[in-house]
């Protein structure tokens, strides 16, 4: 199986994290204040354009109650 490129990887990431906010019933800004970084943000990591560290990424997961690995996940 062909490795994703980093790109596709951020936009699955991202889907991932945007999935888990809304069944968690919050929304950008309201994560945003929970990880400590601007709505903007967000938007950018939910739709792939941006990464964030191996700890905001720990944040956000906690955040949601999700595990990390969720993310990853297929």
């Amino acid at each position: 199986m062909a490795r994703p490129r980093d790109s596709e990887l951020a936009a699955r990431i991202g889907a991932h994290a945007r999935a888990a906010r809304v069944a968690a019933g919050l929304t950008q800004e309201q994560l945003a204040e929970r990880v400590g970084v601007q709505a903007a943000a967000v938007s950018r990591f939910e739709n792939g354009a941006v990464g964030f560290s191996l700890g905001t990424l720990r944040d956000i997961t906690d955040a949601l109650g999700i595990p990390l690995a969720s993310l990853f996940d297929d």
